[in-house]
């Protein structure tokens, strides 16, 4: 089965990736206003693949969460309303 601390890590870098995807963004703004094309373009880059780190994380998440979700044993309910 899918371990705890695997869902923890997944859920806690899902933020850290925005984060830092936002972070790099602005880096490259800012060289772009200092016209430098070199580092923009290298910290657009780098950004994007944080950006993508970010997506694959989130899809590995709601699948990790819906196999856990589907794992789980259903509750005992007795149907005494129908």
């Amino acid at each position: 089965m899918i371990s705890r601390s695997f869902l923890k890590v997944l859920a806690f870098a899902l933020p850290v990736c925005l984060v830092v995807f936002s972070v790099l963004m602005g880096g490259m703004l800012l060289a772009r206003a200092t016209q430098d094309e070199l580092a923009a373009r290298v910290l657009q880059w780098v950004g994007v693949a944080v950006l993508l780190a970010a997506v694959a994380d989130l899809i590995l998440l709601v699948c990790v969460l819906g196999l856990k979700a589907l794992g789980e044993s259903p509750p005992d309910s007795d149907d005494q309303g129908e």
